[in-house]
């Protein structure tokens, strides 16, 4: 019975924070490891409850894309208030974007720069594709 407590005690953890990682060289040459800003972003991108708005995030992002409609009235309510909700979820992407590269850096701030990871490539890649898509067209 000891031995379950153990391993009980040894699984257990907070959940309202990510495992700890130690900031490395200057992010964006300008944020060293010791900048009060860069741990303050740290210290929310570690915070479990910031995943979990990113991923409520994309399911808002997924539900309007799915609620646009090609042949609606281009100059009608519904694609107006669409287009806007799509330039607000957009803007809460590139936010989460910055703060990502500035905790981990961009792409040579050792092993945990922003770049090393499959899902933030992907990730940059929609974030400045979603860019284009909201520059004005004709």
């Amino acid at each position: 019975m000891a031995t379950i407590k153990k391993l009980e005690l040894k699984t257990t953890f907070d959940s309202s924070k990510k495992e700890d990682f130690e900031l490395e060289g200057n992010s964006l040459c300008m944020f060293g490891p010791q900048n009060s800003f860069r741990k303050s972003v740290s210290a929310l991108i570690r915070n479990i409850h910031f995943d979990n708005a990113v991923l409520l995030l994309i399911l808002v992002s997924t539900v309007l894309l799915c609620m646009e409609m090609p042949l609606a009235d281009p100059k009608g309510e519904y694609v107006r208030v669409l287009g806007i909700c799509d330039k607000v979820t957009t803007f809460l992407f590139i936010l989460e974007c910055v703060v990502k590269v500035v905790t981990y850096g961009y792409a040579c701030n050792g092993k945990n720069s922003y770049m090393n990871s499959s899902w933030n490539i992907m990730d940059f890649i929609i974030v400045f594709f979603s860019i284009f898509d909201l520059l004005p067209t004709g």
